[in-house]
């Protein structure tokens, strides 16, 4: 009985670590395009993918492909927060000098969740070939 896992290519994974494990023992780090097939001792199993700092489990049947992709959400709102940052950094420069000190603090904030964000949040989803469309298919091995 065997599982299919593999990692698409991308900007979003070039620069994390994923390794794949069962039963809390590493079987595979994958690399940005690679695949690994492996054999599962039961028809059902329970598979994770991690991170440096996140982590997902999730269910496998014998003969399912799966494919790490990125999530779109999380780097919707990673983006949205970094425009925040910017956005902050100029507003004194458009108006009364004296809310500078005001938007530090905003600044801060908005670093300090960014990194809470990068750290804690998997920006990847995990999905089945089987429910992908052949053009979701396609577009992922990029």
């Amino acid at each position: 009985m065997s599982v299919t896992i593999k990692r698409s290519v991308g900007a979003f994974s070039a620069m994390s670590n994923i390794t794949v494990e069962m039963n809390d023992v590493a079987l595979e780090k994958l690399a940005p395009g690679e695949s690994v097939t492996f054999e599962i001792p039961k028809e059902k199993e329970s598979i994770k993918i991690s991170t440096a700092f996140t982590s997902k489990t999730f269910g496998v049947e014998d003969g399912e492909t799966f494919e790490i992709v990125r999530n779109n959400l999380m780097w919707s709102v990673r983006f949205l927060i970094c425009i925040a940052i910017v956005a902050t950094a100029l507003i004194p420069l458009f108006g009364d000098f004296s809310i500078i000190h005001p938007t530090i603090y905003f600044q801060l904030l908005f670093i300090l969740g960014l990194a809470i964000f990068d750290m804690f949040v998997p920006k990847y989803l995990i999905r089945s070939t089987s429910d992908m469309s052949e053009k979701e298919q396609h577009w992922n091995s990029y």
